[in-house]
Formats: C-alpha cells, structure tokens, sequence
C-alpha cells in the first residue's frame, strides 16, 4: 500500500449560502484519502458508529479506496458535525457536534497496513494520531495535520506526535500559535525545531507555502468563480499534495513544486460542492486539465533585463 491514511470519517450537516446537505460523508480522512487516491493507491484507517450508511462508504469504495482499517463501533454513533457558514465563507458557525466516538478511538490496525512505508496523520486528536502510528512496523515518511483545537487543548500531546513527523501541514495562523511567533518564517523555524523537517501552510484563498531544508516555495490559490462549501479543502489539499508527492520519482527537482501545485487544484474542486461531491465525481480528465493549465500558468517568461 502506497498511502495510509488515518483519521476521522464522520458524517456532516453543512449549510452555506448556496443551501444544505445532511449527513453527508465527511471527516479528515475521508477527503484526504478520495483527493490522495487520484494519483496513488491509499488506504484508510478509521472508525465510524453503526449508523454510518452504505451510501457513504459507497462513495469511498468508488474511489478505490482500501477499507480494510475502516472500523465499525457497535457502540457509539459516527462522529458528527453540523456547520453553518457566513456569506463570506470565511466564518462559520459549530451548531452541534458529536466526538464521542473519537473520545474512544481504537480502531485496530489490520497486518496487512502495518508495513506501510508513509502515513498521513490527518486531524485528529494527538493521542489518537499516537497511538496508530505507533502500531505501524516503520513507516519512512510521516506527514501530520492538525488544528487550532488540538493546539490549544492538547500541545504537550500533540508536541509528542511532532517529535515523530517528518512533514507538518498547518495553515498560517496555526503555525504562529503552535511556534507562538508571529513572524511566519520565524514560526516554521520554530517548529523545524519541535521535529518535523518539512512545514506544508495552507494560507487559504491566498495558496500554500512549502519550507524545507534549502527550499522555499509558495504558490497562489487557483481562481474559483463559485465557492459553494469551503468543508474539507484543507483536507484535500493535504491528500492531493500526498499524492503527487508519491507519484514523483525522488530525483526529480520539481517533484515538491508539482506535489504543491496538485493540492492547490484539488482543494479547488473541493469548494465548488457541498461536501465531498464534488472531489469525488469530477472527472479525471476535468482534474488533470485543470492541473495542467495552472501548472502552464505559473510557468512564466523570464523576467527582460532592465534598463540601465
């Protein structure tokens, strides 16, 4: 298996000023694994209630998706999380949520994924990120992602899962809570120092920004003419940027600009529909266009030389 992804399925109610859906497939998982899948086989390990519907896991199935991680608790419900966003799109509103099942996380991971050479952490509660990558034989390349919750609930926890990252995705206000600098590139030093090598920050509708050792590169959001349901974008760009990633050889110097790229044009279908519909229906050939002409976009003419 490629790509492990462990984190939350869960079910969402979502409105916006473009309407509402209920119950919905959603969670970290979910849409990191269908926007990972795309370009690399990718596996889930998860749990959700016994109310989770067949539709839902139908959706994932449909995108090739291994389940084998995916857990049912006869116990709890699925988790649950009801939104409702201004019309700006930048606020919104927790009108219910439901952690429970997360509060007893313990899905067990089958032998099959244990030898997984990358795991993606998506957001989820540090110890719960901790205790599954523990059980993991060794994996080479550990990516993690988490928010401003667990930063301000559970740091010395989530410090501890920090410790044993290789790659950090965060977006900008996050990453100057956890290093609490202010200064951006101040903050990814800070945080280098915490564990992880590399630092992935979302900026939103302003693009990413990727900082490494030697390396520093930042790309602008793809135009999107109608943002529908922001839900799950980062969680996309995070699975998109995976997946390019693993599809690069490792010798190739544009692999990390390629990889970036990817989760900017994924998180962008991702907002143009209410939940995860829209990532996981858009044609492969739509996505690839769209990749390509942002990529073509960015290629610019060399800069003529000033006068003197």
């Amino acid at each position: 298996m490629d790509l492990v992804v462990v984190g939350t399925v869960a079910l969402d109610t979502i409105e916006s000023p473009h309407g509402r859906v209920d119950r919905v497939l959603g969670g970290s998982a979910s849409y990191a694994s269908v926007a990972a899948s795309r370009w690399r086989s990718t596996a889930v390990v998860s749990v959700v209630g016994r109310d989770f519907p067949d539709s839902a896991r139908h959706v994932l199935q449909s995108a090739n998706i291994n389940l084998d991680g995916l857990h049912v608790d006869p116990v709890h419900r699925s988790q649950f999380w009801h939104g409702r966003y201004h019309a700006d799109m930048n606020f919104r509103d927790h009108v219910a949520v439901d952690l429970d099942i997360i509060d007893a996380w313990n899905p067990p991971l089958p032998e099959s994924l244990r030898p997984a050479k990358v795991v993606f952490l998506a957001h989820n509660r540090p110890q719960n990120q901790l205790h599954t990558l523990c059980q993991f034989a060794g994996p080479e390349f550990v990516i993690a992602d988490t928010i401003d919750y667990w930063i301000q609930t559970q740091r010395d926890a989530l410090l501890a899962v920090l410790k044993r990252v290789h790659l950090l995705i965060i977006n900008d206000q996050e990453a100057r809570e956890l290093a609490e600098v202010q200064d951006l590139f101040r903050a990814a030093e800070r945080i280098q120092q915490f564990g992880p090598q590399w630092l992935l920050i979302k900026k939103g509708e302003h693009g990413a920004m990727l900082i490494g050792p030697d390396l520093r590169i930042a790309l602008p959001a793809v135009p999107v003419r109608r943002v529908v349901d922001p839900t799950g974008a980062g969680d996309s760009f995070a699975g998109g940027f995976l997946g390019r990633l693993l599809h690069s050889s490792p010798d190739d110097p544009r692999r990390w600009g390629n990889a970036l790229a990817a989760g900017i044009v994924t998180a962008s279908f991702t907002v143009e529909g209410f939940g995860i519909s829209r990532l996981a229906s858009v044609p492969a050939s739509e996505y690839h266009e769209r990749y390509e002409s942002f990529r073509a976009m960015l290629a610019l003419d060399p800069t003529p030389r000033i006068r003197e």
